[in-house]
């Protein structure tokens, strides 16, 4: 179960993917299974391509079967996760 919108377990488990936390360890960071874990990571992977070949929440929500609020969850990790890389970059 989810534990709300400001921290998701989905949002959670994509993060630590950006971050190249594996599977097995994210799954136990966030109390899942490794198969919720790359069913987040698989759903998260689909959007952020989608969002970056141009594509709206809506559109990806339609073309991922995703609700706009996961689709929107996984585009602030991806926005987030492209500011702190962005950031590092120019330490």
């Amino acid at each position: 179960m989810d534990i709300g919108k400001t921290l998701t377990h989905k949002r959670l488990a994509f993060r630590n993917y950006k971050k190249k936390i594996p599977t097995s360890e994210n799954a136990r960071l966030i109390d899942h299974t490794p198969e919720d874990v790359d069913r987040y990571i698989k759903d998260g992977t689909r959007v952020e391509k989608l969002y970056v070949a141009g594509y709206d929440e809506w559109e990806i929500s339609f073309f991922t079967g995703l609700s706009g609020s996961v689709v929107n969850e996984y585009i602030e990790v991806i926005k987030s996760y492209e500011t702190e890389k962005t950031g590092e970059a120019e330490d």
